[in-house]
C-alpha cells in the first residue's frame, strides 16, 4: 500500500466518510490493507464539515433517497435460474456455473454476491421513468 511504502512522510486524510468496515471472508489479504479501518489508521478526524451544513452553504445540493424495488426484487431464484438469467460473479466480472452457486438466491444477495443482466436492465429502465416522471422544464 503506498501510505506504508512511505511511513516517514507526513500523511493527511481526506474522506467524507470514515469508516470501519467488516471485512468479508472471501477478502484477499491485499485488498483488506486497502479498505481497512481508517479510522484507526489516521486517528479521529480533527475536522467534520457535516452533510447538512454542506448543503445549507451551497456546496452540496439537497437530496432526498427514495429507496425503489424492481420486479425481480421479490423473487427467489435457484441456482439453474441463476445460470438461465446469464448471472454474473460481482467480484470476476464472469457468467457464474452452476456449481459455483448456493442453491437459491434472493433480492438480499444481488449486488453482494451475483448480478443479473435483466435486473439490472429494469432498475435502469425504473430509473428513467422516475427521471422522466420529475423532470423539469428548464
Amino acid at each position: 500500500m503506498v501510505l506504508e511504502r512511505n511511513p516517514d512522510a507526513i500523511q493527511i486524510g481526506l474522506t467524507a466518510t470514515p469508516r470501519e468496515l467488516r471485512e468479508p471472508k472471501r477478502q484477499r489479504r491485499e485488498d483488506q490493507a486497502i479498505t481497512a479501518n481508517n479510522l484507526a489508521y489516521f486517528g479521529p478526524p480533527v475536522y467534520e464539515y457535516d452533510l447538512i451544513q454542506a448543503q445549507e452553504d451551497g456546496y452540496l445540493a439537497a437530496c432526498e433517497i427514495v429507496r425503489r424495488a424492481v420486479s425481480l426484487d421479490g423473487e427467489t431464484f435457484t441456482d439453474a435460474e441463476v445460470v438461465l438469467k446469464k448471472g454474473v460473479d460481482i467480484r470476476t466480472g464472469k457468467r457464474v456455473k452452476r456449481d459455483e452457486l448456493k442453491p437459491k438466491y434472493d433480492a438480499t444477495r444481488f449486488d453482494n454476491d451475483l448480478v443479473i443482466p435483466e435486473r439490472i436492465a429494469a432498475m435502469c429502465k425504473d430509473l428513467f421513468e422516475q427521471l422522466c416522471a420529475n423532470a423539469r422544464d428548464g
